[in-house]
């Protein structure tokens, strides 16, 4: 049975991206995109709220953009490949592959 996402899964990838968190990417080539957020709190379990150091109007355009997954942070274990095609709505993740 699958877990829905959740606020947690919010912070989580975003402490994860901005290395934050205890887990680490290997190769994390959008921290310096999150420069600017200093903090990501939850509030409940269907909202978050992104503390920056400063103003940046941009950053809405950003998260909501193809490129700011939320990834499912209570299964940070496995290892996942994504594949996406050229329409973004067509995104399958694979735990392929797994030891």
């Amino acid at each position: 049975m699958s877990k829905p996402f959740s606020a947690a899964d919010a912070k989580c990838t975003w402490d994860l991206l901005m290395g934050a968190g205890s887990e680490k990417l290997r190769v994390n080539t959008r921290k310096t995109w999150y420069l600017n957020i200093d903090r990501v709190t939850t509030n409940g379990d269907y909202e978050v709220t992104f503390h920056l150091k400063r103003p940046q109007p941009a950053l809405l355009s950003l998260l909501a953009s193809g490129w700011s997954p939320v990834y499912p942070c209570h299964a940070s274990c496995l290892r996942f490949s994504w594949s996406a095609s050229a329409d973004w709505r067509s995104i399958s993740l694979s735990t392929s592959g797994l030891q």
